[in-house]
């Protein structure tokens, strides 16, 4: 019994480490994915899924799978916001640029 629940159990302890944690450490890994959590799945629930307490409340999800699910919706926010912030950054750095060279022709 105990080496088919190994995955599970450890599971277990990685996500309750993670939401477990003291200070800053522990807004940006307990508070800050269930905010983006909820902002993602309300703009897309399709593709991502509820918060991680949220779905621990399922019945029949197993906690490596939970897991499994957290990954994946990290993975895919990291990169939507990667993708939105390096336009948003070529964009305010040319809107500078531009800046500075009318305030300086001025």
């Amino acid at each position: 019994y105990s080496e088919a629940r190994a995955g599970e159990a450890e599971a277990l302890v990685r996500i309750s480490r993670g939401l477990d944690r003291p200070g800053a450490l522990g807004f940006l890994t307990f508070v800050l994915p269930i905010i983006l959590d909820g902002i993602f799945h309300g703009l897309a629930p399709q593709w991502f899924d509820l918060n991680t307490i949220a779905l621990l409340q399922r019945d029949g999800i197993g906690f490596e799978e939970v897991g499994r699910i957290k990954r994946r919706d990290r993975a895919l926010q990291v990169a939507v916001l990667g993708g939105g912030l390096a336009p948003a950054s070529v964009f305010a750095t040319a809107l500078l640029s531009v800046a500075g060279t009318v305030s300086a022709s001025g």
